[in-house]
């Protein structure tokens, strides 16, 4: 599956943005397809959600794994899209089919925000990944 992205904001370089990235590895191949029907509804609440400016998805099909990557205005764009619709609704239906659930989140200047998949990987494993 190709990697999806959207930018629908611009980002700006000398603005701080909070910057969320997870790697969710699920227990098997029937979960998988589970996250897969989700993507779309999820999309469409992160097309309207106030204060989204950047988001991607990379499903690694064959090691069960998929990959989100956002960029917010703030941490209160965050929390409200978190809490809210579609996204709010998967987690809690796919509750406990995870085997792992890296997550990353925080602050980072526009001009430090990474633009591909290994940079965006990386984050995750860095001592101080979205520090400004």
């Amino acid at each position: 599956m190709p990697a999806l992205t959207e930018t629908p904001g611009t980002i700006e370089p000398e603005r701080d943005y909070v910057v969320v990235v997870t790697r969710l590895t699920v227990r098997n191949p029937i979960t998988a397809l589970a996250f897969l029907r989700t993507v779309p509804a999820v999309r469409r609440q992160l097309r309207a959600a106030d204060g989204v400016i950047h988001h991607g998805l990379l499903a690694s099909l064959l090691r069960l794994q998929f990959s989100t990557f956002a960029v917010f205005e703030s941490r209160r764009h965050l929390t409200a899209f978190v809490g809210a619709g579609a996204h709010r609704d998967v987690m809690r239906r796919l509750r406990g089919r995870f085997r792992l659930v890296e997550a990353r989140t925080g602050v980072r200047r526009g001009d430090r925000i990474p633009r591909d998949w290994p940079a965006i990987h990386s984050l995750l494993t860095e001592s101080d990944p979205v520090a400004v």
